[in-house]
């Protein structure tokens, strides 16, 4: 609790108030005294709220290269109506916590004309003539997402079924090997953790029992699947 209430305070006045008259006690003659103001960010019950999304830039191949979009907002905030876009940088969003609160100590200016901008071409699945890429050195991307876990790696990989029986005996097992494209989303809530070539992945828990969508073509899919091939949606989407 007093974590969220640093993370919400936005300013605080220290304000000196003297007495009419002089007021005696224990520790001597009171000339004041002192008024401690602090300022929180709330939202406001009759505003419409912004629905707050955490882009996460998931590496790919291109053109030979193993590359990510480049200077993606740590967060995004859209209003439903009017469609008005709200940016958080990686420092903005330090103090944010929205998984838990509604509203940021640091709110950045509303923006309304983003036509141009690739995060709007990237909502509205526009060609992304806006998008900038950068390099990603790294072997190997893993990051968690929902029930699902986000890899890339530079090519296909092999991966087994991985299950650690308790006791401390042998036991013959049937793992079969499951081929990964090179940038894709895996579902383990409903199998075992997959033990791949350069990683591991553990079984997710279920969260919540919301399917994911992909957004394509102006229109809103559900997916079901254990194994999301990213690497043929992105190579084979024009935009």
């Amino acid at each position: 609790m007093v974590d969220l209430v640093t993370r919400l305070l936005v300013r605080q006045e220290i304000s000196f108030i003297p007495t009419i008259q002089l007021r005696a006690s224990i520790y001597g003659a009171i000339i004041g005294e002192l008024v401690f103001t602090s300022y929180f960010a709330a939202s406001n019950y009759d505003e419409k709220p912004f629905f707050i999304y955490e882009p996460i830039p998931i590496p790919f191949n291109h053109a030979h290269k193993r590359v990510r979009l480049a200077q993606m907002p740590a967060y995004i905030g859209i209003h439903p109506d009017s469609r008005q876009f709200v940016r958080w940088s990686r420092e903005e969003a330090e103090y944010c916590c929205f998984e838990v609160m509604t509203s940021c100590s640091i709110t950045p200016v509303i923006q309304r004309d983003l036509q141009d901008t690739c995060i709007y071409q990237v909502l509205t699945d526009t060609p992304l003539t806006a998008c900038r890429i950068e390099p990603y050195p790294d072997l190997v991307f893993v990051r968690k997402i929902g029930d699902y876990w986000a890899m890339s790696t530079n090519s296909t990989t092999q991966c087994h079924s991985a299950h650690s029986p308790d006791s401390d005996q042998y036991k013959v097992m049937d793992n079969h090997a499951i081929t990964l494209p090179p940038t894709a989303l895996i579902s383990t809530k409903t199998s075992m953790a997959l033990s791949c070539d350069l990683f591991h992945l553990p079984r997710l828990s279920i969260q919540s029992k919301s399917k994911l969508v992909l957004y394509q073509n102006a229109t809103i899919n559900p997916v079901d699947e254990e194994v999301i091939d990213l690497h043929s949606f992105i190579h084979n989407n024009t935009n």
